[in-house]
């Protein structure tokens, strides 16, 4: 088949198959970013930070008939201590549920507990909300500040409660713990709520709750919510401080002296006796020589025949003195240990074969690539070969 002058030449198999890896690479690029987007985007309309402050539950469910329930845990940790690894640090907890008036916590989102590297001095909750008529409305905030080193002594929360809140019948809609008016207060809530006619409000602070200067927190819920008509309010907050003292580290102690001398046992090991005599190589003994003189003559009979003496049998008398062996010395070209030890090549200087056998594979290796890349070649010329004489 002719391809016309204008056209493209066809990819080659390499040229292909490396668009088809880059398309692969992109794809897992593109998922890795969507799933670390997915976790980053971690559901917040619960509640959210600002600057030092949690806010949670305010503007919402006003339309009539509604219910929900909001919850806040702040766990504050300041360490005044000396050299303190985490001098201040955070812990939240938030829940929240929403639904009809009847069934407030029909739908919840899990309670979500957040680490953060400063502390929470304020907590915004549950303000302008439920104003729906039959609207109902739980919160609740709870503040536990532990200080490690301070020196203050905690003092009574100042409260702000339940002002302004309940018309037109006070009497029968207001149940607070206190209807304490005081300005900058510590704990503000329930202020301005559950005006709307045949509403209840229920507000209570901790008759324990505590403020310090070391770490001043501040409460703001339940202000401006529930006015529908009909609608229930329940708030309830608490602030605790706990003083804990210093942690003091402990000093490592240095050695004022010289270290003792570790005593030296005082029964030795009985040393091993060496042989004081060296083995005598030639033997003790001398053959006896064969007595001179002539053998006697057998009467009537032929006298015996002395075979002629050997260098072999020696002289008679002699002690035979043992010639030492020259030891073996191995030839140049290999400084191994070779013969006199089992397991490792002999005259050869190498005591393993695996840096030989790594060697010899990688240079395999190499000549595999070697190869593999002249065919890639090869096929890729004899390709733009064909289409140059096609055109």
């Amino acid at each position: 088949m002719t391809s016309s002058p204008g056209a493209a030449a066809p990819a080659t198999a390499p040229a292909r198959t490396l668009r088809r890896l880059l398309a692969l690479v992109v794809a897992l690029l593109l998922a890795t970013a969507f799933a670390w987007a997915h976790i980053g985007t971690t559901d917040t309309a619960s509640a959210a930070i600002n600057g030092t402050a949690v806010e949670q539950c305010n503007g919402i469910l006003n339309d009539g008939g509604q219910g929900f329930t909001c919850s806040v845990i702040v766990e504050n940790f300041l360490d005044l201590s000396v050299g303190a690894a985490t001098p201040e640090r955070a812990v939240v907890t938030i829940r929240q549920c929403s639904g009809s008036a009847g069934v407030p916590e029909a739908t919840c989102v899990i309670a979500e507990t957040t680490n953060y590297a400063f502390l929470i001095t304020e907590v915004d909750q549950c303000n302008g909300s439920g104003s729906g008529a039959g609207g109902v409305a739980l919160c609740s905030v709870a503040v536990i500040n532990t200080i490690t080193g301070g020196t203050e002594t905690p003092t009574t929360a100042t409260v702000k409660q339940c002002d302004a809140s309940g018309a037109p019948d006070y009497t029968a809609a207001l149940r607070c713990s206190s209807m304490e008016n005081t300005t900058n207060a510590t704990i503000n809530q329930c202020n301005g709520s559950t005006n709307g006619g045949g509403s209840f409000v229920t507000c209570s602070v901790n008759p324990l709750s505590t403020q310090t200067r070391a770490v001043p927190v501040s409460i703001n819920q339940c202000n401006g919510s529930a006015n529908g008509g009909g609608s229930v309010l329940t708030c309830s907050a608490s602030i605790e401080n706990r003083i804990l003292p210093a942690v003091v580290p402990t000093a490592v102690p240095t050695p004022s002296g010289t270290p003792t001398a570790v005593p030296t046992p005082s029964d030795s090991p009985t040393p091993v006796p060496t042989p004081s005599g060296t083995p005598t190589g030639t033997p003790s003994g001398t053959p006896s020589a064969t007595p001179g003189g002539t053998p006697p003559v057998t009467p009537g009979g032929t006298p015996p025949v002395t075979p002629p003496s050997s260098p072999l049998d020696g002289t008679p008398g002699a002690t035979p003195s043992p010639t030492p062996a020259p030891p073996l010395t191995p030839r140049g070209g290999g400084s191994g240990e070779g013969a006199d030890s089992e397991g490792l090549l002999a005259e050869t200087g190498v005591a393993s074969a695996t840096p030989l056998f790594f060697g010899a594979a990688l240079l395999l290796f190499a000549g595999s690539l070697v190869l593999l890349t002249r065919n890639i070649q090869r096929k890729s010329d004899s390709v733009r070969g064909n289409s140059h004489t096609t055109h």
